[in-house]
């Protein structure tokens, strides 16, 4: 009976998704979206996973990096509520990796509601640590289709676009690790 007890809770601990466990998560997730690549650009794929908590629809980032050439098992960088999903069409999060080695993801709402909008992270390896090397943002009312507003900002450069019109944003680019909702440039949001 012993026997097939700790079985069954080494079973149990060894079913939930390890980013969620290693990065101390107290919610229970669920992995959505995975890509393998080489982000921090030593030749070695790392591993970047979306995960979704389907109590909220919350969508967490983990990135394994690789080190002295092997991928580690534990998240170098773990973002909570970096973005949202939900359960439309046209809701589904993307990620990829673009020729440089950077982290596109991509949130968005472009097939239901009134409020449709698009939400897109650049994410860079630069002086050894993952940072938000641009951030873009897309909204639309379709009800009032002249309202809304579009923002495309690269900070590594400090220069971006609101709505066709060239516009500044200071500072060195964010920390992923740090990034939040607050960490959203005044010149991306409409609301």
């Amino acid at each position: 009976m012993r026997t097939i007890l700790l079985f069954v809770l080494i079973l149990t601990a060894t079913s939930l998704p390890c980013a969620a466990q290693q990065a101390g998560a107290a919610k229970p997730m669920v992995g959505l979206v995975e890509i393998s690549a080489d982000l921090n650009g030593d030749g070695v794929k790392d591993r970047a996973v979306l995960l979704y908590d389907r109590e909220s629809d919350d969508v967490d980032l983990a990135i394994y990096s690789s080190v002295d050439g092997k991928l580690q098992n534990q998240p170098s960088v773990y973002v909570a509520d970096l973005g949202w999903t939900g359960n439309t069409e046209g809701a589904t999060p993307e990620m990829t990796a673009d020729g440089a080695g950077s982290l596109i993801v991509v949130f968005r709402n472009e097939a239901a509601g009134r409020y449709r909008w698009r939400q897109q992270f650049t994410i860079a390896f630069r002086a050894g640590s993952y940072v938000v090397a641009g951030y873009s943002y897309v909204n639309k009312d379709t009800l009032t289709p002249d309202q809304g507003g579009a923002c495309n900002v690269d900070f590594l450069s400090g220069e971006g676009v609101r709505n066709d019109k060239p516009v500044k944003v200071s500072g060195p680019a964010p920390l992923l690790s740090a990034w939040s909702e607050k960490s959203i440039p005044a010149v991306c949001t409409f609301f």
